[in-house]
């Protein structure tokens, strides 16, 4: 039990350790994805339920209503990744930039 223990911690901290690289294609996702704002993804998420909702007043097949219904999730989602993602490359880009600005003063 202790040596399992002891392989766990060795293996968190490894993780913990490492940066993983993320590959070209994730980078050029992230890179369209964070041209457009915030209140994009909330508009298209609100736009789906109102589509949806007019599909199952107006249209007699609702499990179309339901599919575009099922977008709003996903484009909330989305919308929160992107957000994770610009907040993360904002303290990168500062952490990388911190130690050439105490260069910058040292000089």
């Amino acid at each position: 039990m202790e040596q399992t223990r002891a392989t766990l911690r060795e293996q968190v901290k490894r993780v913990a350790d490492s940066r993983p690289e993320e590959g070209e294609t994730t980078k050029r996702i992230e890179n369209q994805t964070a041209k457009v704002p915030s209140l994009g993804w909330l508009g298209l998420a609100v736009g789906s339920m109102i589509v949806s909702g007019a599909l199952a007043i107006f249209y007699p097949k609702k499990e179309i209503a339901n599919f575009v219904g099922l977008w709003a999730p996903s484009f909330l989602l989305i919308g929160i990744y992107n957000k994770i993602v610009k907040s993360e490359n904002k303290v990168m880009k500062e952490q990388d930039e911190s130690p050439r600005k105490e260069l910058s003063r040292a000089v």
